[in-house]
């Protein structure tokens, strides 16, 4: 999951992997740590689906236009 770790999470300012990550500069994302981990991440499942049915609609439609 791609969502950086937030306010949602109850342990976001003493959280070690979120500061573990800081000092080695990699990305904060959410984790399974986060005590909302598991309602973002349906969240964050159902964005994506959503967006990949709109880049799909996008595909069919330059397919269509393309053949006329």
């Amino acid at each position: 999951m791609e969502w950086y770790c937030c306010d949602r999470c109850q342990l976001c300012h003493n959280c070690e992997t979120k500061w573990f990550r800081g000092e080695k500069n990699i990305p904060q994302f959410c984790c399974p740590n986060c005590n909302n981990y598991s309602d973002c991440y349906e969240k964050y499942k159902a964005e994506e689906a959503d967006k990949a049915k709109e880049a799909a609609k996008e595909v069919i439609v330059n397919k269509k236009k393309k053949k006329k």
